[in-house]
């Protein structure tokens, strides 16, 4: 297995990389288009999660894209915004001033353990070449008792929702594209990204295996979003 992720790792990081270099520019205005504006409210459920029991200290956003997690933070608590693109990164710095921003891989954290009181991350985690080694650098780089959210598509459950949703995701991303000028392969691959990865991977599971400790999966917009929370023991 870990053979497989790393030489997944050497094909995928470059592509991952190009593709969010490329659609910096309208990033947040297809985000709120393609979510029929509840990209903000999955945000606020995710910080409403993190901030439940959270310790004293700073927090990671990983993967903060063009900084509307971490750039909620201001003035609440210290925040790290680490991404490995760095339009994405010029945009949230000219949007969000204060918070620090990084360019850094998720799969090589630049911190020391035990850094950080929580981490959060909004769906980036699909698109992670080895998503086991992740975690165990968040784990890592979070102390005892620290809180990690997550973020992520999914597919829904029950039969209906999950034919909506499959529907939604084959016309919506095509339409948005050609409305907005977007770059077609791009979120070709998104859309892909979305349906592939959530047939085939179990967070729960990966975030257990990881170490961590009071493992939630709490479905939003019927199952086609999860908010995954999870512990590090021994606070």
């Amino acid at each position: 297995m870990t053979d497989y992720y790393a030489a997944a790792a050497l094909k995928k990081a470059p592509t991952v990389r190009a593709m969010f270099d490329g659609v910096a520019e309208k990033y947040d205005l297809f985000n709120a288009v393609l979510s029929l504006g509840l990209d903000s409210l999955w945000r606020r459920c995710a910080l409403r999660a993190l901030f439940a029991d959270l310790p004293e200290g700073r927090v990671l956003d990983l993967g903060c894209g063009s900084g509307d997690l971490a750039g909620a933070l201001s003035g609440r608590r210290e925040v790290l915004g680490l991404d490995f693109s760095g339009a994405m990164l010029r945009r949230a710095r000219a949007k969000f001033p204060a918070p620090s921003w990084a360019q850094a891989d998720a799969l090589r954290l630049p911190l020391r353990a035990g850094a950080l009181a929580g981490a959060m991350t909004a769906f980036m985690v699909r698109n992670l070449a080895d998503v086991p080694l992740c975690f165990r650098e968040v784990f890592r780089a979070l102390r005892p008792g620290g809180r990690f959210v997550i973020l992520e598509f999914s597919l829904p459950r029950g039969w209906l929702m999950r034919r909506l949703f499959l529907a939604y995701l084959h016309t919506a991303f095509p339409l948005a594209c050609l409305l907005l000028r977007g770059d077609q392969g791009a979120y070709e691959y998104l859309r892909k990204s979305i349906r592939s990865f959530a047939a085939t991977v179990d967070l729960v599971r990966l975030l257990q295996e990881a170490g961590f400790i009071a493992v939630h999966a709490r479905p939003l917009l019927g199952g086609g979003v999860v908010l995954y929370e999870a512990v590090k023991p021994g606070a």
